[in-house]
């Protein structure tokens, strides 16, 4: 009976968390993350890999890679944002450093090949 009622609130939980999400676009700044210029930087970064993945015909690898280390910058100074202790903030920040440079490799590869201009 307690799992049960265990799994109605988390689903509750998530319900309510989803309903807010909803109203973002009405509220601006909800969480610490969304007043970081870096993220949003970030935002507008993945926005124009996005448009490069679609100009281009790049492999399937090329194309999943890229776009999922061009994601992971952001959702990682979001996740980064929640964690309490300093340590844990940097450990993610540097996880998203790190997926910056994995798109700018990308990036040079495909210059290299002449993929891109």
């Amino acid at each position: 009976m307690r799992a049960r009622a265990r799994i109605l609130g988390s689903v509750f939980s998530i319900l309510t968390l989803t309903l807010n999400l909803s109203n973002l676009s009405t509220k601006k700044e909800m969480f610490d993350f969304q007043k970081l210029t870096v993220y949003h930087r970030s935002k507008d970064f993945r926005k124009s890999i996005r448009s490069l993945i679609f100009e281009n015909k790049f492999d399937r690898t090329t194309r999943d890679q890229l776009s999922r280390a061009s994601m992971s910058i952001a959702l990682n100074i979001a996740e980064g944002s929640s964690r309490f202790t300093l340590k844990d903030r940097k450990h993610f920040m540097v996880i998203s450093r790190g997926s910056v440079f994995e798109c700018l490799a990308i990036l040079e590869l495909l210059k290299e090949s002449q993929e891109i201009t």
